[in-house]
């Protein structure tokens, strides 16, 4: 797995691309046009995971899509990713211990900091990987909290994952996924430690508002 501080770098590696573009399957709740129809209340954690495939395959595949139609488009995946993924969990645990250390205001403009950069990549990967598929296996839940076993096909590859969610109101939120044994907390947390260590937290705020900037750029072209 390439680590994350190689990825503000610009290195890339196979895994986590793979990694990423399974991630982005998983970050929407269903789409219509008159804004998001809620889940009953029995609705599952795989449920809602496979109704979000589907919806975001159906904006993909529309003709033209990636032409005079992207920008609406974009702006659609959007407001989705902000709604199914829960970027507070996953920052507070992707910072660990320096979450603690953070004022509040610090905090909310370090989520929405790492918001930009999460879903910028992920529209990245959506642009360059419509035609992927992930097929849905089982999940167990514990109280509030799910895991959804699924694999992602490519190819003659099947690379199995599990999303890690949690219940809010009827809505299933992701807040992590694990493919091939790696966590994507994990693997940030490792990644954001060894950047705070070298260039303390302002470094790291530093480096993910360059990326977030160059990310816009990119998708601009």
């Amino acid at each position: 797995m390439i680590n994350f501080a190689y990825k503000f770098i610009g290195k890339t590696g196979k895994k986590w691309c793979l990694f990423l573009i399974a991630l982005l399957f998983f970050l929407s709740p269903s789409l219509s046009w008159g804004g998001v129809e809620p889940h009953p209340a029995e609705s599952s954690a795989i449920d809602q995971v496979k109704e979000t495939v589907d919806a975001i395959l159906l904006i993909l595949n529309e003709e033209h899509v990636f032409e005079e139609k992207w920008p609406e488009k974009k702006k659609e995946i959007v407001v989705l990713i902000k709604e199914r993924f829960d970027f507070r969990e996953l920052s507070m645990r992707a910072l660990g211990k320096y979450w603690k250390m953070r004022t509040n205001e610090e905090k909310d403009y370090f989520v929405e900091l790492f918001q930009d950069v999460l879903q910028n990549t992920y529209i990245d990967r959506l642009k360059t990987y419509s035609t992927e598929k992930i097929v849905f296996h089982k999940q167990i839940t514990e109280k509030e909290k799910a895991l959804v076993y699924c694999a992602f096909l490519r190819k003659d590859q099947e690379i199995p994952m599990k999303y890690r969610a949690r219940k809010v109101n009827d809505s299933w939120l992701i807040y992590d996924i694990v493919i091939e044994g790696v966590s994507l907390v994990g693997n940030y947390r490792k990644q954001f430690e060894q950047i705070i260590r070298q260039d303390q937290y302002s470094g790291l705020v530093a480096k993910m508002i360059e990326k977030a900037k160059k990310q816009d750029e990119n998708l601009q072209q």
